[in-house]
């Protein structure tokens, strides 16, 4: 898949900066990149969903409140069953994985701890467009793209 298909599914990673509180999690993260990321996947993708280190996969209107766990801070066995809970929670919400073109878009820890390699596993067509960029490359890829679908 290029850069510019069409995803049948975005992933997009939790960040740091949280609204306190409950909210949906579409809302609930506000930094920069977690906007572009979330504008992006809204426009590129039939689905999307919230990579959350507490929750796990949560789709966008799920409530949820506010919480300060970090995947990084969590031992490798604990990021490898929360990557496997992820592939999980995603067959029995959408189905089989088979042929589906999904996007990740979400830092190392969330992709390399089984996620991706899992989501292969199960025959997805797996897509982390900016995985070799840093925060503000992340966002100017963001921009660039901000009128494409």
């Amino acid at each position: 898949m290029t850069a510019y298909g069409k995803a049948d599914i975005g992933l997009i990673g939790c960040v740091k900066s949280k609204l306190p509180g409950t909210h949906q999690a579409r809302d609930l993260y506000i930094s920069p990149l977690f906007r572009s990321r979330k504008s992006h996947v809204e426009r590129t993708s039939t689905l999307w969903f919230v990579l959350s280190a507490k929750y796990g996969l949560l789709k966008p209107t799920d409530e949820v409140e506010t919480y300060d766990v970090v995947l990084s801070d969590l031992t490798r066995a604990e990021r490898c069953q929360w990557s496997n809970r992820i592939v999980g929670d995603l067959k029995s919400r959408v189905g089989s994985l088979d042929r589906k073109k999904i996007e990740i878009h979400a830092g190392m820890v969330y992709r390399n701890n089984g996620l991706s390699s899992g989501l292969a596993n199960q025959g997805a067509e797996v897509n982390c467009p900016v995985q070799d960029l840093g925060i503000g490359e992340q966002l100017a890829w963001y921009a660039r793209r901000s009128g494409m679908s």
